[in-house]
């Protein structure tokens, strides 16, 4: 049975991401941080109900989620022997543009809630993905979070918090087109008894940009002076090479100077 469920798990994990021709896709906008502005923020996903994120607020450079309908319960049926499975897949994506005179650095996203599991092989699981692409180079940058509930002992109840942190490196660039996906799972493994609820309460995403290094006033007039100084010598020591060698070619003798005509 175990084996069954896990190849139904791997399953599930590969064809969510690729069905997102057919969710129902929300725009929100384009909004505006200290530093970092966001365009066309949409999410989709394929299951009905509440959207999984909501309309973003944004504080600074962070954009920060509700979480208002990514939430996964499986209750075990005692009429059958077989374990339930549910789980939710969404789907963000934005392009982030760092302001004039800034780049972008990383982007940090937290994501965290609650879960509940009772009965043995029940548990709950979450799991972040995350993709940055350079709108500029095209260079692709991607991570990913887990987090996985502690396996039950009998029909003792795990509960609690949980959270999952990821963090992009992005190398100072000027803009990224930026893909996530959160997948919530809830697993009710005994036959009949066991129940799994998870739910995610709260996403962050916070984008870290630099300003870009200028030169100061003096170090600037410094930096043109040292190569006006470069320029000058160079020519005048041009000057100096050319007019040696037309001294050399007239106080040579005549037949040299014939010669090098010749």
């Amino acid at each position: 049975m175990r084996l069954r469920f896990g190849f139904a798990l791997l399953v599930v994990m590969a064809v969510l991401p690729l069905n997102r021709s057919n969710a129902d896709m929300i725009s929100y906008g384009n909004f505006t941080g200290d530093s970092v502005s966001f365009f066309g923020v949409t999410e989709n996903t394929l299951m009905p109900g509440l959207p999984p994120y909501g309309a973003p607020t944004v504080s600074g450079n962070e954009m920060v989620f509700d979480m208002l309908g990514l939430v996964r319960q499986a209750d075990g049926d005692p009429c059958t022997p077989f374990p339930v499975m549910s789980f939710m897949n969404g789907h963000l994506s934005m392009n982030v543009q760092a302001d004039p005179g800034n780049v972008l650095q990383s982007v940090e996203i937290r994501i965290g809630g609650s879960h509940s599991v009772f009965g043995p092989d029940s548990f709950a699981r979450a799991n972040l993905t995350a993709d940055a692409r350079d709108s500029v180079s095209g260079n692709l940058v991607s991570g990913m979070a887990l987090f996985q509930s502690a396996p039950t002992i009998g029909f003792d109840v795990n509960d609690g918090p949980w959270s999952a942190t990821l963090t992009l490196l992005l190398d100072s660039v000027s803009a990224v087109d930026f893909d996530l996906n959160s997948q919530l799972m809830a697993f009710a493994g005994t036959a009949g008894y066991g129940n799994g609820f998870i739910n995610a309460d709260f996403l962050s995403i916070k984008f870290n940009a630099s300003i870009v290094a200028v030169p100061e006033p003096g170090s600037a007039f410094m930096l043109v002076g040292g190569f006006g100084f470069l320029f000058t010598r160079n020519r005048r020591r041009r000057f100096e090479r050319a007019r040696s060698t037309v001294a050399s070619y007239e106080n040579s003798p005549t037949w040299i100077r014939w010669f090098r005509i010749g």
